[in-house]
């Protein structure tokens, strides 16, 4: 498993889901973000990220061996719509946002690890039954979270914003190699320079130019990772930086080390 050694870069740029997510540790310690908050977490503790919430993984430790399990479904498929005359049942759990982190130390954190547990098993065998039987797994773990009031304030997911992040995602993913302004962008998708901004902070929980610089950084790690033999050179030139010192001052910032170091440390077998 990959190590990231900085303090605040997480283990993949952050991203994000139209569905809720389940996440438990088996094994190991690490660090989640979930809208820049971190938390450190161990064995049992459960993290549940909201629709469009942000998020990543990094380790603190290089030697950590950390097992999870997730699952991610949609709420609109747990709940059905309703009939006009009748939304007093559904209507509300289709929009609830729950609090991100539950700990191993909360009571009721063994009942919802029970659950994660039988879905996890459910679908391992595959019996004709199983999508039945995890779905009511999958509500009574709605229904401890509500008993608990680790509801939060609902949130109203616009579609707009999900259809602007997927875009903004998939334009840097193909731009990334090459300058990207922000007024170009912006452009590109119709905004002001200033609502264009407003907005992508918004969504992504950070400035367009630091969410960019993580990205560069993630994909120049990823070549020197993967790719034998390429320069400092190369990489830089590969993931949009102008030259060298800052891609070196960007590179050391999020990852802790500069590029010349992390190499070394990974040749000599210390990463």
């Amino acid at each position: 498993m990959s190590c990231i050694l900085g303090k605040d870069y997480p283990f993949s740029p952050y991203h994000f889901h139209e569905g809720i997510e389940i996440l438990r540790i088996n094994r190991g310690c690490a660090n989640i973000i979930i809208n820049d908050k971190n938390y450190a977490v161990t064995e049992n503790d459960i993290l549940i990220v909201n629709p469009f919430e942000n998020h990543g993984i990094y380790l603190s430790d290089k030697n950590t061996d950390i097992t999870r399990e997730c699952i991610i479904f949609q709420p609109m498929a747990l709940f059905p719509a309703e009939k006009e005359n009748n939304k007093l049942l559904f209507d509300k759990l289709r929009n609830l946002c729950f609090r991100n982190f539950i700990p191993h130390t909360e009571p009721c954190n063994k009942e919802l690890c029970a659950c994660i547990d039988n879905i996890i098993s459910l679908s391992e065998q595959r019996s004709t039954e199983w999508p039945i039987a995890a779905l009511s797994n999958l509500i009574m773990f709605y229904a401890i979270l509500v008993r608990e009031n680790f509801q939060t304030e609902e949130k109203a997911f616009i579609p707009y914003q999900y259809e602007f992040m997927t875009n903004v995602s998939m334009f840097i993913d193909q731009n990334l190699s090459r300058q990207i302004a922000t007024e170009e962008i912006s452009l590109y998708f119709g905004y002001s320079t200033e609502h264009f901004c407003r907005l992508f902070k918004k969504c992504f929980n950070r400035p367009f130019k630091e969410y960019l610089n993580i990205c560069r950084i993630e994909k120049a790690k990823e070549m020197m990772d993967n790719e034998v033999g390429v320069t400092l050179a190369e990489i830089w030139k590969a993931v949009g930086f102008s030259n060298a010192n800052h891609f070196s001052n960007t590179f050391k910032k999020c990852i802790g080390v500069s590029p010349t170091a992390y190499l070394k440390q990974k040749r000599n077998g210390h990463l």
